[in-house]
Order: C-alpha cells, then sequence, then structure tokens
C-alpha cells in the first residue's frame, strides 16, 4: 500500500472521529433533495460513495424501499454501520479502485459522491468520473456533495502533511459531456451560518446531475449520413 493510500485511510478514521456524531442530520440536504429526484425517477437501487456508516442510505431504504450499497474508507465507519444497518450492504474501500468490484453488477438509478472528491488526486478524477459513468443507468441522477470554489485551487491540508486538497467546480468532471445535465445545484443550504453563505471561498453544493438517455444526449445520431468519400478511411 502507498503513503498516499494509507494516508487517506488514517483521515477517513479521523475525520469519523471528529465528525460521526454530527453527520447525521434530520434536515439533510442530500435527502431533501432526494425527494424531489424520486419524484422526477424512481429511486430503487443506490450506490453512496463516502456513505460514512449508512446512516443516510438507511432513511433512503426505508422511503423509497430500495436497495442500498456503501463504500466508506473508514473501517470504523463501516463496522458502525454494519451493527446498526444490517439491511445495508456496506463495505471499506477507496475510490475510484472500489468501484471496479460493481461493473458486472446491476447498474444503479442514483450515485451519490458524499464529500471526498475534494481530496482525490487529480491523476484519479476522470477515473471516477468513468466508473460512476459505468455504473449509472441512463436516466439516472448523480449527486456530488463537495466544497465548490469560484476558480480552481490546490491547497495544503490541514489535518495530514501528506495530503493536499483540490476545489473547484465538483461537477465538471461529468458536466463537460452532453450526457450529463446540471439539473439543481444547491449552495445556500439552510443550516449553513451567514459568514458561510457571504464568502464563496467557503461554499460547499450538492449538485443534481441526471444522465441523459444517449438519444437525447446527441439526438443526431441516428440521421447522420456520411458521404461516400468518407466510408473508407484512405490509409485502410
Amino acid at each position: 500500500m502507498t503513503n498516499l493510500k494509507e494516508a487517506l485511510l488514517d483521515d477517513a478514521n479521523a475525520f469519523y472521529a471528529r465528525n460521526g456524531a454530527s453527520l447525521e442530520r434530520p434536515d439533510d440536504p442530500i435527502l431533501k433533495i432526494l425527494s424531489r429526484v424520486h419524484r422526477a425517477s424512481p429511486l430503487s437501487n443506490v450506490l453512496e460513495v463516502g456513505c460514512s456508516n449508512g446512516w443516510r442510505l438507511d432513511a433512503i431504504r426505508a422511503t423509497y424501499n430500495a436497495q442500498c450499497t456503501g463504500i466508506d474508507a473508514s473501517s470504523d465507519a463501516v463496522a458502525v454501520g454494519g451493527d446498526r444497518f444490517p439491511e445495508l450492504r456496506l463495505w471499506q474501500g477507496l475510490a475510484p479502485e472500489c468501484l471496479e468490484k460493481l461493473l458486472d453488477e446491476p447498474q444503479f438509478d442514483c450515485i451519490i459522491l458524499g464529500f471526498f472528491t475534494y481530496l482525490l488526486p487529480r491523476s484519479e478524477i476522470f477515473h471516477l468520473a468513468s466508473l460512476t459513468d459505468r455504473l449509472l443507468a441512463e436516466e439516472g441522477h448523480l449527486i456530488v456533495f463537495d466544497f465548490l470554489y469560484p476558480t480552481s485551487i490546490r491547497t495544503n491540508y490541514s489535518h495530514s502533511e501528506l495530503l493536499t486538497t483540490f476545489k473547484s467546480d465538483p461537477s465538471a468532471p461529468w458536466t463537460w459531456s452532453p450526457t450529463y445535465t446540471l439539473v439543481e445545484r444547491s449552495v445556500y443550504q439552510d443550516d449553513l451560518p451567514e459568514s458561510f453563505l457571504k464568502d464563496p471561498k467557503s461554499w460547499g453544493t450538492v449538485d443534481v446531475l441526471k444522465k441523459n438517455a444517449i438519444t437525447d444526449a446527441y439526438p443526431e445520431l441516428g440521421s447522420v449520413k456520411f458521404p461516400a468519400t468518407m466510408a473508407h478511411h484512405p490509409h485502410q
């Protein structure tokens, strides 16, 4: 295991130790948004990466009768969740490589990326985007919960000398493609202090992206007629 992976795993346990007790919120913005997502596309098979102990997934399971799978880098969080929420499928792993084991399973109609992409090395960000795209069904929704920054910056991570934070538009690895449409962005969340709302450097966001059907993303695909001179590559 590399020093970077060890540092990410250690930080995940430290994050859960610092914040685990305060994560479970009755006014959780993701749960509020999912009520609207469900109206557009019923939730039946949900994956959350960065799920902590699975508390949000259990609420989704109970509300929508959905099958729920969760992955978190914190072994401590997953151990707690395994005891508290036996009806969930939870395991410990680091994204994006942990997603590869799901590629042979049915696609998900909703994937939640829960507040970890800011620590993901930039060399891995498009690997994450590629895997989530393969795992998400057409017409499904991707929820990205992370920092939102007005420019792209790289900074030292205050909790570990071995880690770096990256802040920018957290949905950009998907929205460059017409396959994905940003349908909702929640920055001014109800429980944030006024100082956070006024300072763009403190912003976080819950973004909702819809994965469009290929015929909607590329509506001209079925009607394009190539000239006969282009039918064969000149070097073939």
